[in-house]
């Protein structure tokens, strides 16, 4: 087995030149970096893992908490979170609470005792107790809060504007004729389902559109169950809406699948849009207009952070904001139907 020696031979530089280039030390030139990866190909090394460990403190493993495993949004965003770990020789050790409310602080309670080096996490439906532990956390290592912002704390963060987000679906749709827009809401009592909210109001309010307290349905979760069944209220309504907006994907959908198996017509005769440009918005049938969201730009972020912070780098907290844009498909895109008829939505 090659050592740190055999790299450095073959490299022709210090053993010292060649650990910093693995450790991604600062000050080192390209050409360097450039000498020793071709000597790590040509030999085939692999660093011991247990060894840089004990040398350097570090575990080189970053804990990723996520609210749940069983929905296409985070499966994305670790995917995104383990791709860019990958890259600065890190593994990700995953902690999935299934919107368990009180996992939190145990979870909190084994990433001190592991020893990871940082955390990235989503602090969906997290009570105030559990928060002022990740609080704690954060003075011990580097923690980087997933959509939501802890101004003037020890926690980093990436996060978009929702607000500005689910404005520019929903102007879409009036954009295109639509007035009569129904709004599946959900997580109304967090900050990320106020500001959809919001955003759907300004829309509204902005083209003169009064607001119709009857053509919104908050529902009970985010899953694609809950916009199959909180849509028939929606369609109870008279007249009802020619355009539904989710304030995720999965409730577009769950909506989608209603209309198909009811065979109302999308988007001739309603249309849909979604929010998070989930993979699954492009293989339903028709594919959903959504607004896109930048998980992966957003996890790679995330990750830079991390390891910023573990080089010394960053001393001073960072809350990036990401902008996001509308992925516009067949579901709203009416100009793929020839059947269309436009006049209908100005009645």
């Amino acid at each position: 087995m090659n050592t740190l020696k055999d790299v450095a031979l073959r490299a022709g530089v210090s053993t010292g030149s060649v650990s910093k280039v693995l450790n991604g030390s600062p000050g080192v030139s390209e050409k360097l970096k450039r000498k020793v990866q071709r000597a790590i190909e040509e030999l085939n090394y692999r660093p011991n893992m247990v060894a840089r460990s004990l040398r350097t403190k570090t575990t080189n493993t970053v804990a990723v908490m996520v609210p749940t495993s069983n929905d296409p949004y985070f499966v994305e965003f670790f995917r995104g979170v383990s791709l860019a770990l990958r890259d600065i020789n890190c593994v990700p050790m995953l902690y999935s609470m299934e919107f368990n409310t009180e996992m939190p602080i145990n979870v909190i309670q084994e990433v001190l005792m592991r020893g990871v080096d940082g955390l990235i996490v989503s602090t969906y439906g997290w009570k105030q107790d559990i928060i002022d532990e990740l609080f704690r956390l954060a003075e011990r290592i580097p923690v980087v809060s997933f959509k939501r912002n802890f101004p003037g704390t020890a926690i980093h963060s990436v996060n978009i504007d929702d607000e500005s987000g689910m404005y520019m679906g929903v102007k879409h749709l009036i954009d295109i004729g639509h007035k009569r827009i129904g709004y599946l809401a959900a997580g109304l009592e967090l900050k990320t389902g106020q500001d959809r909210m919001k955003g759907f109001l300004t829309a509204l309010e902005e083209a003169g559109i009064p607001y119709d307290d009857n053509l919104v349905v908050n529902c009970e979760s985010f899953q694609i169950e809950a916009g199959y069944n909180r849509i028939q209220q929606l369609l109870k309504r008279f007249p009802r809406p020619t355009a539904i907006v989710g304030a995720n994907d999965s409730l577009a959908i769950g909506a989608m699948k209603y209309l198909e198996s009811r065979k109302v017509r999308i988007p001739e005769e309603i249309a849909v849009m979604g929010y998070d440009d989930e993979p699954l918005s492009t293989l339903v049938t028709p594919k959903l207009s959504s607004v896109s969201v930048p998980v992966y730009e957003m996890t790679r972020r995330a990750v830079q952070i991390i390891d910023l912070v573990l080089r010394g780098e960053l001393k001073e907290q960072i809350n990036d904001v990401f902008p996001t844009e509308i992925a516009v498909r067949e579901s709203t895109d009416f100009s793929a139907h020839a059947e269309f008829e436009f006049g209908r939505f100005s009645k």
